[in-house]
């Protein structure tokens, strides 16, 4: 009852502080370090002594949300996987050929044919698989998205490996509250190869290992743009107006991740996969 507050705490985790209000020690934070700890903070205050409040502090990792470090498509493509909160996501763009029942998505060329399509479609950059589909992944329109349904059925076979899915609108916001907001994400996400980026690659630190590859997209005229400055990648929520949806885009120029809600669903975007 004779304290008056608390000298320098000794021992806590990493990220730990220990603040004195109101006879009240409140020990708080993220900690960054595993194991025991055994902590020692002073009590201050006239009459006190020598007085110290110890106690032990144990802290474990959780656990990641990763149960693979590879996850493999219908056509045999090995990805790499990365565990980002709770969250386990692609490392890498997707690059299959087909859906995951063996349904083909068809390669479009032509900028009308591609424009006009209602249904899942696919394309490399410039038609360049050889010099882009590694390693930027394919470019696919929304409709892939949802792929094929079946006759009498509103059920939609997945673009994404089984157990896997095209994340929604909130699984991206999730992912950019993770690493700090959209302000911040994007730097945290982009990969720092200035190799496929071109500068300044601004905020770039891959932090999250992310590692975005500004593989461009694709307009709904069937028009490339964008490669090595850009990298947009389809949400499976669609947008409010009927025959748009929603995308998250990164640029060379800052640390953004942008949110369109606007994007014809015509246009060619990358794709990652999120665990269910």
């Amino acid at each position: 009852t004779k304290a008056t507050g608390i000298g320098t705490a000794t021992s806590l985790p990493a990220g730990v502080t220990a603040a004195w209000s109101d006879n009240v020690i409140t020990i708080s934070g993220t900690p960054t370090a595993t194991g025991p700890f055994n902590y020692t903070i002073p009590l201050t205050g006239g009459g006190c002594g020598t007085v110290n409040a110890t106690g032990t502090i144990t802290v474990t990792a959780a656990p990641s949300a990763c149960t693979t470090p590879i996850v493999t498509d219908i056509d045999g493509n090995i990805y790499n996987t990365v565990s980002i909160g709770t969250q386990c996501w692609m490392m890498e763009n997707l690059r299959l050929s087909s859906y995951n029942d063996g349904t083909l998505i068809p390669i479009v060329t032509n900028g009308s044919p591609w424009g006009m399509l209602t249904t899942g479609g696919r394309s490399w950059y410039n038609n360049d698989s050889t010099a882009n589909e590694i390693p930027y992944g394919n470019l696919y329109n929304w409709y892939a998205m949802k792929g094929i349904a079946s006759v009498g059925s509103t059920t939609y076979k997945n673009i994404c490996p089984i157990g896997w899915h095209v994340p929604t609108s909130s699984d991206w916001d999730k992912l950019a509250i993770k690493l700090g907001g959209s302000s911040k994400a994007s730097g945290k996400m982009k990969s720092t190869d200035s190799t496929y980026w071109d500068a300044p690659n601004t905020d770039a630190t891959n932090e999250s290992d992310f590692s975005t590859l500004p593989g461009g997209g694709r307009n709904d005229e069937g028009r490339f743009y964008g490669i090595r400055v850009g990298a947009s990648f389809w949400s499976a929520t669609e947008g409010i107006l009927i025959g748009f949806a929603e995308c998250r885009d990164l640029s060379t120029r800052d640390g953004n991740l942008y949110s369109d809600g606007g994007v014809p669903k015509s246009y060619g975007k990358s794709v990652r996969c999120l665990r269910d």
